[in-house]
């Protein structure tokens, strides 16, 4: 092949058509600025819901707060749950293939989390980590399921 035919090539598979906001063609952008304003909307609201089930949480003397919710929230109500608390918070949800709790924490950087998910076999860093536990080994979670009373954070 010869230089000539290669650069030929190279020049052929680089030209693209114009996108509509290269062409002055705004309306593709606006619309999908407009979506994605709705959507970030019906995810704070739903976020809003879930954290009305928020509850404290120990693990050893280091009190957070805790949310059963989908793992889509894990990241964004873990720090909603860390920054009201002032330490950490903590997001599970159930998975039945593995008969397991998947946890996920997050911090707002006063406790590290990596080492509280080290002490269940997972694993992080200072700010985000998470471990599971099977279903049997999670009464940590649920405090008043073994009769602990602990103090009522106001929410």
């Amino acid at each position: 092949m010869s230089d000539g035919f290669a650069i030929s090539l190279r020049k052929q598979r680089s030209v693209k058509s114009p996108s509509p906001i290269a062409s002055g063609d705004y309306s593709a952008s606006r619309l999908a600025a407009s979506e994605g304003k709705a959507l970030n909307e019906q995810t704070r609201r739903i976020a809003a819901r879930l954290m009305q089930a928020r509850h404290a949480v120990c693990f050893g003397d280091v009190v957070g707060m805790a949310i059963n919710a989908p793992p889509a929230f894990a990241n964004d109500l873990g720090l909603m749950l860390s920054m009201e608390r002032g330490s950490f918070g903590i997001t599970y949800h159930f998975n039945g293939e593995r008969n397991a709790w998947l946890c996920s924490l997050r911090s707002n950087g006063s406790v590290n989390v990596g080492l509280l998910a080290e002490q269940f076999g997972g694993g992080g860093n200072e700010r985000a980590a998470g471990f599971s536990v099977q279903s049997g080994e999670c009464d940590f979670l649920f405090p008043a399921s073994k009769g602990v009373k602990l103090q009522k954070h106001n929410m």
